[in-house]
């Protein structure tokens, strides 16, 4: 709290004894003090999510290289089954034009 000074006249304005004033004040202080995050929590937190973030970018860069790759085995397993397919239909063709 910034101003207790403040508060506790506050509450003795309003027939608050000053000790029970005062013990107000610091415990509403230290609730909302604890609850607060300082600069360094705030630095910690950036400083985490710049770790996750790297970490995120990396995980990315593997998928995509290991995807590219699976189309690459893709590509190539259907080009080999494309051609098998036309080697097939080609003899087969020639077999057919051969007893005519």
């Amino acid at each position: 709290m910034r101003n207790t000074l403040k508060y506790t006249k506050m509450l003795e304005e309003m027939g608050v004894p000053r000790n029970q004033a005062e013990t107000h004040i610091h415990i509403m202080t230290e609730i909302i003090e604890s609850d607060l995050a300082t600069k360094l929590d705030i630095k910690d937190l950036r400083n985490d999510m710049k770790g996750h973030i790297v970490e995120l970018k990396n995980d990315i860069t593997q998928l995509r290289t290991e995807l590219k790759n699976d189309i690459a085995q893709l590509e190539y397993r259907m080009t080999i089954k494309l051609g098998t397919i036309v080697t097939i239909s080609l003899a087969a063709l020639a077999t057919i034009f051969k007893f005519f």
